[in-house]
């Protein structure tokens, strides 16, 4: 069965090749790797410094180099409402609780 499949991987890489397809897709990226911080030690500033202790904060986690994807932690106090809002790429949200 492994020869099998290993010929049949041969066959299927000669034909994108002699096509151009193999040329064609580029490959995925890497998936982030884990970070592993203490809370104590990410710098954080407040969004809205007037609200003084009750402001949400914002920390700049990474950001990729290539994409200038940025990851962000924001910290807000419970009962915080956000304001139906849109961003020009995609948003993803964990529950920190």
């Amino acid at each position: 069965m492994r020869l099998h499949l290993q010929a049949v991987m041969i066959v299927l890489a000669t034909f994108l090749n002699s096509t151009g397809m193999a040329t064609a897709v580029e490959p995925a990226p890497a998936p982030p790797q884990p970070m592993f911080l203490k809370l104590q030690e990410v710098k954080s500033a407040k969004i809205l410094p007037d609200l003084g202790e009750m402001s949400p904060e914002i920390a700049i986690l990474r950001v990729d180099p290539k994409t200038q994807a940025t990851q962000l932690l924001i910290r807000t106090p419970k009962g915080i409402h956000v304001r139906k809002h849109w961003h020009t790429a995609n948003e993803t949200h964990e529950d920190g609780s």
